[in-house]
């Protein structure tokens, strides 16, 4: 049963990856410059694709027979999930992350015909074409090595909702004002709040801790990243260090070419600097 699931919480992956693309490729297209901070996850994945692929493949399979019985139920899932998915995250956050109001067919903003048809026809791909060729390549993988894959793949995807809800909640008073798709508002303060909160990432890892996934040399995962984000501060410290001893090391050439009578001094405080940051 626990095999079964991993096997389809590893599609459910995929399909977020894909979905989170195809999120990119649009926003892209949309607004004329790169996008690649889209979804509500800090990773490269849109859950609620997932959710749609996985109800496609797993409820609307019996109607792969009849092409058109089957487009009309993709479209009216797939606006389902997003109508909902809307509703309760602009409850919870006080905010969007996208908006049709500037589109023809709208209902509130969180769906238009427009974009349904889009979907209708993703999802049409996806059951005929996409998934069968998908399928095929994964059935051929070492069951035990699928597992292993989707159980790790699912640690991570557990750490990040949980990190990205936290975050969420946090900055949740300062989107009051929001209105319309804020993304990129959201990305900006998310990309903040973790520049300024590392010691807050440090501490969720370390709630993971009875969490016993090794890797093949015996380390645990979380532990490795643990290891990783500790090396990044130490070696983002001394990038800030080496910074701020060259800034002073310049004081101290300009001061040494200057005529200033209190130079001697000056230099000597700045080099007491320099040995401090050592």
């Amino acid at each position: 049963m626990m095999k079964e699931i991993l096997f389809y919480f590893f599609f459910f992956f995929i399909y977020s990856v894909l979905g989170w693309l195809v999120e990119c490729l649009y926003s892209t297209f949309d607004q004329k410059k790169l996008c690649f901070n889209r979804g509500f996850l800090l990773g490269p994945y849109c859950p609620i694709y997932g959710c749609c692929a996985l109800f496609m493949i797993l409820i609307l399979n019996k109607y792969i027979n009849d092409p058109l019985a089957l487009f009309i139920f993709i479209m009216t899932s797939t606006a389902f999930f997003e109508y909902l998915t809307s509703f309760i995250m602009e409850k919870i956050f006080n905010v969007r992350w996208w908006d049709y109001s500037n589109l023809p067919f709208n209902i509130e903003g969180r769906i238009c015909l427009i974009v349904i048809l889009g979907f209708g026809i993703l999802g049409f791909l996806l059951m005929y074409v996409i998934h069968p060729a998908l399928y095929n390549i994964v059935t051929k993988i070492d069951k035990d090595i699928l597992t292993i894959l989707s159980l790790l793949l699912l640690v991570i995807f557990i750490i990040d909702y949980i990190l990205s809800f936290t975050i969420m909640i946090r900055l949740r008073l300062r989107f009051k004002n929001l209105k319309g798709d804020s993304t990129s508002i959201i990305d900006s303060e998310v990309e903040n709040f973790l520049r300024n909160n590392n010691y807050y990432i440090k501490r969720l890892f370390n709630s993971f801790s009875k969490i016993k996934i090794l890797l093949p040399s015996g380390d645990s995962i979380l532990n490795v990243i643990n290891n990783f984000i500790s090396i990044f501060n130490i070696e983002k410290k001394k990038y800030k260090s080496n910074l701020a001893k060259n800034k002073i090391e310049k004081k101290i050439v300009k001061l040494k070419d200057s005529n200033n009578s209190r130079k001697s001094k000056k230099i000597n405080k700045l080099n007491d600097k320099i040995k401090k940051l050592n």
